[in-house]
């Protein structure tokens, strides 16, 4: 059965330049069961996640900020996770940790057009960075809990929990569907599953209902961080 639900990106622009909006057809595709690891609480998942979470800032030819999304630490020497289109083309980035030290974006790394992915990397700062595990985004199943932390609308650090309810076909694309409200800033933020291990990274939003989104699963990332760019 074909599917159709309006989508946007989840990142913040001005007022003047968010009218963007991609509109997908969805195809219903099957989640295989997996065990269901040991489960932290929200509240111990908020406080592990956070510290290893940042808010991925660009700004104009005048320096002034642009907009945001949202990133998190996979790589203690300063590799950082987020959508592509957060991380757009050839524009100045920077990189707000949970200390809430600046720092410059230096290179992206890697990136992968298909998917939606970039990953940045930052000069280590001086307090060590704590990457978030990868976990597997393959077979996951309907009615998994998960959590993630953004920065939605500018409002830092959020927490917001919910579900896995089903995995998608989106325009070629194996996309996580969640049961979770998710708002322009969250993208490129993590879905952690009860273990806190990543299993996603937040990509779109629906338009028509606010419970309602969709994440790259994180096994996507992974030829990233194995090949990056030349």
């Amino acid at each position: 059965m074909r599917v159709p639900v309006l989508l946007c990106k989840s990142f913040v622009l001005p007022p003047a330049i968010c009218g963007a909006v991609a509109c997908i057809v969805l195809n219903a595709a099957t989640a295989w069961a997996q065990p269901a690891p040991a489960a932290l609480s929200v509240e111990q998942l908020a406080k592990m996640v956070r510290p290893s979470v940042v808010v991925v800032m660009f700004e104009g030819r005048e320096g002034q900020q642009q907009g945001l999304g949202t990133g998190f630490v996979i790589d203690a020497d300063g590799l950082i996770a987020t959508n592509l289109h957060v991380a757009g083309e050839a524009r100045p980035l920077s990189v707000q940790l949970a200390d809430g030290s600046r720092h410059a974006v230096t290179e992206v790394t890697a990136s992968d057009r298909a998917m939606d992915l970039a990953i940045l990397r930052i000069k280590p700062p001086a307090q060590p960075l704590v990457p978030l595990p990868l976990g597997d985004s393959d077979n996951l199943p309907d009615g998994l809990p998960v959590v993630t932390v953004g920065n939605p609308h500018g409002l830092e650090f959020s927490v917001v929990n919910g579900v896995v309810s089903g995995v998608r076909e989106m325009d070629g694309r194996r996309m996580i569907q969640l049961a979770i409200p998710i708002e322009p800033g969250n993208s490129g933020g993590p879905v952690v599953d009860p273990a806190g291990r990543v299993i996603g990274i937040v990509t779109i939003k629906s338009l028509v209902t606010r419970n309602l989104g969709f994440a790259v699963g994180v096994n996507a990332l992974k030829p990233l961080l194995e090949k990056p760019n030349p």
